[in-house]
């Protein structure tokens, strides 16, 4: 991708590319296509219901749920007195992006935006992450963690370091997809580091900023409003009223642009 601006359709067609080759095309048919896209529109539902609703047999439908169910595109739920109700995974949801199973793109990515508990964001957001973790793991394991943002995040993060944004793009990632992967990248990394507190560097929380600092100083990613405007970052991109707020917070050693060392 060369675009200079967020561009929607290209990195729709882009992440389609990456990811058409990593799943198996025997496993999405026109029955199954038909039972999984049913079931993201219903969801949780009963197999039975998924038969009678569609016209299938109960042998035609268990069986094609099987396969869907053995390939990670949908899970079984246990619901308290009402028994086994199926339900779609984001690998599931991206299946029918990728094999159009007649549901709006918008529809696909709300779905992924609740699963992952990421509700505040967009789905420009949600498409620039997946984009980005395609087109750095372009392998079938990473897809089968598309469930866990937070490992995904993880992994992006163990992959460039601190410096995530330059990583990124020297990755052949364009800047404007880049920055809106940055508000689902930073929001899990946030949640992570904040869980670990005290042996990974610093967790910083103000009334209007939350950062990561890792052990040398380097922010890593951080979340602030010090400027009117909710917003993410990256290291490289925070702001000098976000530095002074760090350090009149606590007396720490921060690195200002991710460069020299301040106190």
């Amino acid at each position: 991708m060369h675009s200079e601006v967020f561009n929607v359709n290209i990195l729709i067609k882009g992440l389609k590319e990456i990811l058409h080759p990593l799943y198996k095309p025997e496993y999405i048919g026109d029955y199954e296509k038909k039972i999984l896209s049913y079931i993201i529109t219903k969801e949780p539902i009963t197999l039975y219901r998924v038969a009678v609703d569609l016209g299938l047999s109960f042998s035609t439908a268990y069986k094609k749920a099987y396969i869907l169910s053995d390939n990670k595109l949908i899970r079984e739920i246990k619901l308290k007195n009402n028994g086994a109700h199926y339900e779609s995974t984001v690998k599931g949801l991206l299946s029918c992006l990728i094999y159009d199973c007649n549901l709006d793109i918008n529809s696909i990515l709300n779905k992924v935006r609740l699963k992952w508990g990421v509700s505040s964001l967009k789905n420009e957001n949600i498409l620039a992450f997946l984009y980005t973790v395609a087109k750095l793991f372009p392998n079938e394991n990473v897809i089968n963690l598309l469930d866990l943002p937070s490992i995904l995040a993880l992994m992006i993060y163990g992959y460039c370091g601190f410096d995530i944004n330059r990583c990124l793009i020297s990755n052949g990632i364009d800047g404007p997809i880049v920055m809106k992967a940055d508000e689902v990248l930073v929001h899990y990394l946030l949640g992570f580091f904040e869980s670990i507190t005290g042996t990974s560097g610093h967790f910083i929380k103000g009334d209007r900023f939350s950062v990561i600092l890792d052990s040398r100083g380097y922010i890593v990613a951080a979340s602030c409003s010090l400027c009117g405007q909710g917003r993410y970052c990256t290291g490289e991109f925070a702001c000098s009223k976000l530095y002074d707020a760090i350090r009149s917070y606590k007396k720490l050693g921060v690195r200002y642009n991710n460069n020299k060392i301040i106190h």
